[in-house]
């Protein structure tokens, strides 16, 4: 039986309808099309815009974690806190490559990380663990400085591990460093300075004595087997980037450096408190082309760094 009102089943023998509560007329037939209570699309409509708003807020969370680090460096720039902006956000990668100072002078190269106003992220990937975030910094005056940072997880944190600038401007272009990462330690700035010294021209001999004191009191210290006092003879940016052990296992891998015969110093430079000499090293007809990159220190000279040039195979024996 059913409601002639509604149309919803009754029990046989009831007089009102449990959906509508109309008395019964008596002779209601099953509807062609029965009626439902109530209206579930609705129900899952709203079950399925908050799952979509659970997900946009997890997204946007998790977004916000994978470039927090950036951000808050970028802050502290803008107060001026680069010691803040170095050793909170940096990871620890960065920081043996990195000095403060080195750090310091390349953001100081570039007003908009001061002057910054907002960051635009425009793209993202995953490399090998290896967070890539790459977008739009803009400054107060509307400078726009095309950037990438790389960042690690670093217990828990994402942390800052290279910051490098995508297009060139005008601070690159007078040979200021635009990828602060490993790969622009002092070995690199080495190697880029003898680059720009040479396109220049060296003054082949030039008298640049210190330079060459210098290095050969830490030759001599090298051949007398006193690597702790060749190591002090290095500046502390060098220390901080090569330690002891590292350095030790470098001298062992160019034994020409302490088995040698006899030096001959070649072209050499000094301009802006930086110094490049070249150095050969002889034993038993082998020979070893080094340049040296020195810079000043407390007013004194330091190695800064050593590129082997040309050189016997690595590790290979010579007579003692």
């Amino acid at each position: 039986m059913y409601c002639s009102h509604c149309g919803t089943q009754m029990l046989e023998n009831s007089s009102y309808c449990p959906a509508c509560g109309q008395k019964n007329e008596g002779g209601g037939a099953e509807p062609l099309i029965q009626v439902k209570k109530g209206f579930p699309w609705k129900k899952w409509l709203a079950i399925l815009l908050f799952v979509m708003f659970l997900i946009m807020l997890i997204f946007y969370i998790a977004s916000k974690d994978l470039t927090q680090s950036v951000e808050d460096q970028l802050k502290a720039l803008r107060s001026d806190k680069v010691t803040e902006a170095y050793y909170s956000y940096t990871a620890k990668q960065f920081q043996k490559s990195i000095s403060l100072e080195k750090f310091r002078e390349f953001i100081k190269s570039y007003p908009p990380f001061f002057q910054n106003q907002s960051i635009q992220f425009t793209n993202s990937s995953f490399e090998n663990g290896v967070l890539v975030l790459q977008g739009i910094l803009t400054s107060t005056d509307n400078q726009k400085l095309p950037i990438e940072y790389k960042l690690i997880d670093e217990d828990g944190d994402w942390k800052i591990l290279s910051i490098e600038l995508l297009k060139d401007g005008e601070a690159a272009s007078q040979g200021v460093p635009r990828q602060l990462s490993k790969k622009s330690d002092f070995q690199s700035l080495i190697k880029q300075q003898l680059r720009l010294t040479k396109a220049q021209g060296l003054e082949k001999n030039a008298d640049h004595k210190p330079l060459k004191n210098v290095v050969d009191q830490q030759l001599s210290a090298l051949s007398s087997g006193k690597i702790q006092e060749a190591y002090r003879l290095t500046a502390n940016e060098f220390q901080q980037n090569t330690p002891f052990e590292l350095f030790v296992s470098y001298i062992q891998e160019f034994p020409l450096l302490r088995y040698h015969d006899s030096i001959t110093y070649g072209q050499s430079l000094v301009e802006d408190e930086i110094g490049v000499i070249e150095v050969e090293l002889y034993q038993t007809g082998k020979a070893m082309t080094v340049d040296y990159a020195l810079k000043l220190e407390k007013g004194a000279w330091k190695i800064w760094g050593m590129q082997i040039n040309q050189t016997v195979q690595k590790g290979e024996l010579v007579s003692q």
